[in-house]
């Protein structure tokens, strides 16, 4: 196995994150270090809940955040931090921009969605609320909307439809949190899809920033940063806190 650099001073080899002194990078010290990548801690009303439910009770929180640019790209940017950390981690040399993150989304749209997709869209406009920078007016078929979609910037911002549609285009799931300032009493609370999790597919763990910002979560285990994770490998604690805001337990 190959080793990885992420930066002049942190590596990846085995499946694990090493300093420039070629020491592994432990639960203690990953914040400081991982810093240099842009990591920084996760909300500290998240931390709290999460931390309710969790099997072994630490001081170190495991939770970082990942920031992108605000540039109309952040949600397709958060999907291929994801999956680039990923590959990294597990020696694959595919690394996504937000471009082929936008392309292979927008391979979902087809004649058998396209008129509820805008119907939705046209209900948003007669409603004030359409923010897109495209023209609704000039989009007639579904590969007219597909080359919307593939435009990077403001032309096109991550919605619901286009996150029920990354759902089917990589075959995952998402839990979407968000930030606590945006709910009354400053409550911590998980974004609803009308999907359970699928035992059977991978997870990317999503913060939504502001109403109008993406940022990906991560959790520092066994001297790696996870960004994707099979079902199993999900902590308990944001499992249980799914399934209460699911109103499962």
């Amino acid at each position: 196995m190959d080793e990885v650099y992420l930066t002049d001073e942190i590596t990846i080899y085995n499946n694990k994150f090493y300093n420039k002194g070629k020491e592994l990078i432990g639960n203690k010290k990953w914040l400081e270090i991982l810093d240099k990548c842009g990591w920084e801690k996760l909300d500290t009303l998240w931390i709290r809940r999460l931390n309710k439910y969790r099997e072994k009770k630490s001081v170190k929180t495991k939770w970082g955040i990942l920031d992108t640019n605000n540039d109309g790209d952040c949600f397709f940017n958060v999907i291929a931090e994801a999956f680039n950390y990923y590959n990294k981690i597990h020696n694959n040399d595919i690394l996504y921009d937000c471009q082929d993150i936008r392309k292979k989304i927008s391979n979902e749209i087809n004649e058998k969605n396209y008129e509820e997709i805008m119907m939705f869209y046209n209900i948003e406009k007669i409603n004030g609320e359409f923010n897109n920078k495209w023209d609704i007016n000039k989009i007639n078929t579904y590969q007219d909307l597909r080359n919307e979609l593939i435009k990077t910037g403001h032309n096109y911002w991550a919605d619901f439809i286009i996150m029920q549609l990354t759902l089917s285009a990589f075959n995952i799931n998402i839990i979407l949190l968000n930030e606590p300032k945006d709910i009354p009493i400053n409550k911590c609370k998980i974004y609803p899809f009308g999907n359970d999790l699928d035992i059977n597919k991978k997870t990317i763990i999503i913060y939504y920033y502001n109403n109008d910002h993406f940022k990906l979560i991560g959790y520092y285990d066994n001297h790696c940063m996870n960004t994707i994770f099979e079902y199993k490998d999900l902590p308990k604690e944001i499992i249980t806190v799914y399934d209460m805001d699911s109103r499962k337990i």
